[in-house]
């Protein structure tokens, strides 16, 4: 779902720490297994060691299309965690089902 600049495994670790990248929820997941097209957009966000994670694009049967945006970020023992999920790209209006549960995000 989520597809780093550079490869996953050269994000550098401090103090044992490395970011976390949960992506989209269950129901997001399910939603763009369904897409016709994913691309990469030039939207990204940074990680807390200077990487850079580009956010995708799904294009769906119907013509419409959804773009990941960062939900939420969090502060863990082992590194930031990222939470991603999905807005209609040409309203803007988020897809509810997709976002991540308070209860998710704080890790409770």
């Amino acid at each position: 779902m989520l597809t780093p600049v550079k490869n996953q495994e050269e994000i550098k670790m401090k103090n044992g720490r490395n970011d976390q990248l949960m992506g989209l929820n269950g129901n997001a997941s399910f939603l763009v297994e369904k897409a016709i097209a994913k691309e990469k957009t030039e939207d990204s966000f940074t990680g807390e060691f200077g990487e850079e994670y580009r956010l995708k694009r799904y294009t769906m049967s119907d013509g419409q299309k959804f773009v990941e945006f960062l939900q939420a970020e969090q502060n863990s023992a082992e590194g930031q965690v990222f939470f991603l999920a999905l807005k209609d790209e040409k309203t803007g209006e988020i897809d509810n089902d997709s976002l991540w549960s308070e209860e998710d995000v704080s890790g409770g």
